[in-house]
């Protein structure tokens, strides 16, 4: 498969996976579907696999994997192609889903995130954060650091939900891609 097809589907697979944290996760949050991490990924995969749809999976040999083995680590979930006997990865996932104040998990998936990066020219990935605090994020709320950032430029998709701005009730969703 040529390299233009592969970055036709990671755009889809950007596309949809953009869609579905804004509209489905963000709707099956509010309606209590989500329980802890287990439930986003589950949710998560249900979404893409139904927005994506069997014909264009089966069409383009495109496999969503739940944890699976990346660079000597399992990831959340990964959207491979396969070409001839390789399996590429197109877009990798890592999931956190905390109702704590402590962030260093979710800054570990960072790092994890970054370190990939390095040994990766094709892949994107995605940092699927819900973290239900209060907090008065800035309005260019970043996971990533400055240094990472640069890195990282083009490849990272942030999507983030669950903040509430103090005396609100209401959850916050957003994405930011570097």
């Amino acid at each position: 498969m040529k390299m233009e097809i592969l970055n036709k589907l990671s755009k889809l697979v950007e596309k949809t996976a953009k869609t579905v944290w804004l509209n489905n996760i963000s709707n099956d949050y509010i309606l209590g579907r989500l329980y802890r991490e287990a439930s986003l990924q589950d949710c998560f995969y249900y979404h893409m696999r139904r927005e994506l749809g069997d014909s264009t999976l089966d069409y383009f040999k495109m496999f969503i994997y739940p944890e699976y083995y990346y660079q000597g680590k399992y990831v959340d979930m990964a959207i491979l192609v396969k070409q001839e006997e390789l399996e590429v990865p197109i877009a990798i996932f890592e999931f956190k889903y905390l109702d704590s104040t402590n962030d260093k998990l979710f800054y570990a998936d960072v790092s994890k995130v970054v370190d990939y990066i390095k040994n990766d020219t094709i892949c994107k990935f995605f940092l699927g954060f819900i973290q239900e605090v209060e907090y008065d994020y800035p309005e260019n709320f970043s996971w990533l650091n400055n240094n990472q950032k640069l890195l990282a430029a083009g490849r990272v998709i942030e999507m983030t939900g669950g903040f509430c701005k103090p005396n609100e009730d209401k959850s916050h969703w957003f994405i930011k891609s570097t």
